[in-house]
């Protein structure tokens, strides 16, 4: 199961109520127009495993910020690097100083 499986998962649980140990939630990906899914029953550890995903993504975001205790970050602290591949998609190109040439 994936990660972003298992985060709907927790918030079905959160929000909705829904007892995920009952197996009453069988959370799936479905992938247009292919159709082609994945997903299953909750099995033992995805919860524990979304848990750990999630406190290991908050440490790592934590570990760039310039006061973690107050949440902040610089700007400066975050410089992008243009990648040929993904420039002609991003959103952000118009603003971005360091963009690719299209």
């Amino acid at each position: 199961m994936t990660e972003q499986l298992g985060l709907y998962v927790l918030w079905a649980h959160e929000k909705l109520g829904l007892d995920y140990e009952s197996k009453h939630i069988e959370p799936y990906e479905i992938y247009l127009p292919s159709e082609q899914s994945r997903g299953d029953v909750i099995g033992p550890g995805v919860i524990e495993d979304t848990l750990d995903f999630v406190k290991n993504s908050v440490r790592k975001l934590k570990g760039v910020l310039r006061d973690p205790h107050d949440n902040l970050a610089q700007e400066q602290d975050f410089i992008p690097r243009p990648s040929q591949a993904k420039c002609s998609a991003c959103e952000f190109r118009a603003v971005c100083q360091h963009r690719a040439v299209e």
